[in-house]
């Protein structure tokens, strides 16, 4: 909802740590939030450049919306090649997300 985007800065502020730069980071879940929402919120904390939202195109909740899915941090080497997609079994109101890299 409307602290997906402090998570993510606060993700990015605990990982931009000198001791903890090295590290490469993925968060994944439900946002109760549209990706391009997302993706705003996210140029308004200055973030956009640092990290990628990976979604899947469709639908991850029953009632319609796409609200899982997956930030990644843009340092780490596969993180243009990670996919969302939408895992067709139910699990509850909400579809599994899953999240695979592409080969080079």
């Amino acid at each position: 909802g409307p602290d997906a985007a402090a998570i993510v800065r606060v993700t990015t502020n605990f990982f931009r740590q000198p001791q903890m730069r090295h590290l490469s980071w993925f968060l994944a879940g439900d946002f109760n939030r549209a990706p391009d929402r997302l993706e705003s919120d996210l140029m308004t904390e200055h973030l956009e450049r640092f990290v990628t939202v990976r979604a899947p195109t469709e639908p991850t909740q029953i009632g319609g919306g796409i609200l899982d899915y997956g930030v990644i941090v843009d340092r780490a080497l596969y993180s243009q090649r990670v996919e969302a997609s939408r895992n067709p079994q139910l699990a509850s109101d909400h579809y599994p997300v899953a999240f695979l890299a592409r080969r080079c």
